[in-house]
């Protein structure tokens, strides 16, 4: 039934509710905060409320288990415990005890928890939607039994034409780890034969320039400092193994026709036995890397400047002149995320210029306006989302690299905005706010401007996890 324009009216409420989803490395579970109930009578209440709390936390975020907790507190009859009359909806409803809780100010509680029983009737977890969402998947065909023939071998194939460049840091990523089973196979000599070196002279030799490439000092770098634990890499022998590793990357970002977009040398089909890609015969073989990204902004608004193809998203910074760069406030103390728009013509930038350019706009353009003293407090985002081949080169390393085929890489990206669970208060538009200070009206971000994505754990290699040109007039409404 459609709800009446009365219901959810705070006069007509029959208690309010207050909760959260807390991501883990491995699950997410939703937290109660708070629970009250208006009626005098809640004791008879507070089953079916819990029941209906908990079927709509189920229903609306991607969570395993909901867990609250409940105080103890000192009763009439002089004890120190929880108070029965609300324990005992709690475990009528499914929650069972999961730990104590004590804290520094001498609070004792007693966490519930409730776990996700599709087989009693509990909905499916929902998709996570998120925010932001970028994703990369990288095939590197290489041949081991081409090794010894590839010193004189054609060198990899130059960049592809393509509107959007592939990422550097998931081909440095995949050539280091190639250079390490290549090691493993084939003793000291190998190793001594990739070992990274200083950048050549620019000596104006094609061949020497390569060596200088993003990506080779990436790599050189790589080397040095050992394994990116947040790109994935695998070396597969067959087609279908592939396949899956590429469906995982781009979940949520791409289609099975985009996955078969990305090409792949003859492999043969995996054996119907047990049978691994360890035990594949010798031959081609392709090594995989991927990596994902997904952040939520802080109190995004979506629809607030006339339809709902856009999304007002937080400023948490902004830095250069004019203050050209933006840097946008997200739910992960670990990863930031900036933009800027760019210049005309810039458009068809190859990936080692754009991760260069990256690079030259955050040194000279820091975070330096913050509170007060930023320009406008939220800029408006198109809501767009794409899967496209992107352009990926193999820099000439030596004769290591050179067994590498031509590769082939996809890149995904989402800017959305996630809906709102069902009865969720709606605190007044930050756009309406800031008309209402006197501040500056959010910028709009309608032509082609940069994303660009870091990570604290990578500060060190001074390497966006992502780099993209967002281009609102190229992309599908998300």
């Amino acid at each position: 039934d459609e709800a009446s324009d009365e219901e959810g009216a705070a006069d007509s409420s029959l208690g309010l509710a207050v909760f959260r989803l807390v991501r883990g490395a491995s699950a997410n579970h939703g937290q109660v905060l708070h629970l009250s109930l208006t009626a005098p009578t809640w004791r008879a209440e507070l089953e079916p409320a819990l029941q209906a709390l908990r079927k709509q936390m189920f229903l609306d975020l991607p969570i395993n288990a909901v867990r609250a907790t409940l105080w103890y507190s000192t009763l009439e009859d002089g004890k120190f415990k929880i108070h029965p009359d609300v324990e005992a909806p709690f475990k009528s409803s499914l929650f069972r005890w999961f730990q104590l809780c004590n804290t520094k100010d001498g609070r004792r509680g007693q966490i519930m928890a409730s776990r996700r029983f599709p087989d009693n009737g509990d909905p499916s977890a929902p998709e996570e939607v998120l925010d932001l969402r970028l994703g990369s998947c990288l095939f590197l065909p290489y041949d081991p039994a081409a090794a010894e023939a590839s010193a004189e071998a054609e060198s990899a194939p130059g960049e592809e034409a393509a509107r959007f460049p592939g990422n550097g840091l998931v081909m440095a990523e995949c050539m280091r780890r190639r250079a390490l089973l290549q090691k493993d196979a084939d003793g000291a000599a190998a190793d001594a034969a990739a070992a990274p070196g200083e950048c050549p002279s620019q000596s104006g030799n094609a061949a020497d320039a390569d060596d200088c490439s993003f990506v080779s000092e990436l790599y050189r770098k790589l080397r040095r400092r050992g394994t990116v634990s947040l790109v994935r890499s695998s070396d597969f022998g067959h087609a279908e193994e592939c396949t899956t590793f590429a469906e995982q990357c781009l979940e949520g970002l791409g289609g099975s026709a985009d996955i078969s977009s990305l090409a792949l040398p003859p492999l043969p089909p995996q054996a119907t036995d047990d049978a691994t890609s360890s035990t594949a015969p010798e031959g081609p073989r392709v090594m995989c890397g991927g990596l994902t990204v997904g952040v939520n902004w802080k109190k995004a608004a979506g629809g607030t400047i006339g339809d709902a193809n856009w999304t007002h998203v937080p400023v948490h910074a902004t830095g250069g002149d004019d203050s050209a760069v933006v840097y946008l406030a997200t739910e992960d103390d670990d990863i930031f995320v900036s933009i800027w728009r760019l210049q005309d013509g810039a458009r068809g930038m190859a990936r080692d210029d754009l991760y260069r350019h990256c690079q030259s706009m955050l040194r000279e353009c820091p975070p330096s306006k913050v509170g007060e003293d930023r320009p406008f407090c939220e800029v408006a985002l198109p809501n767009v989302k794409l899967c496209v081949a992107a352009g990926a080169a193999v820099p000439r390393m030596g004769e290591n690299a050179q067994v590498f085929g031509a590769p082939s890489e996809l890149l995904g990206l989402r800017l959305a905005v996630r809906p709102p669970p069902a009865g969720a208060l709606r605190p007044v538009a930050a756009t309406a706010a800031a008309k209402a200070d006197g501040a500056a009206a959010a910028p709009r971000f309608d032509a082609d401007f940069v994303l660009c994505a870091w990570h604290a754990k990578l500060e060190d290699l001074e390497v966006p996890l992502f780099a993209v040109v967002v281009q609102p007039d190229a992309m599908t409404v998300a």
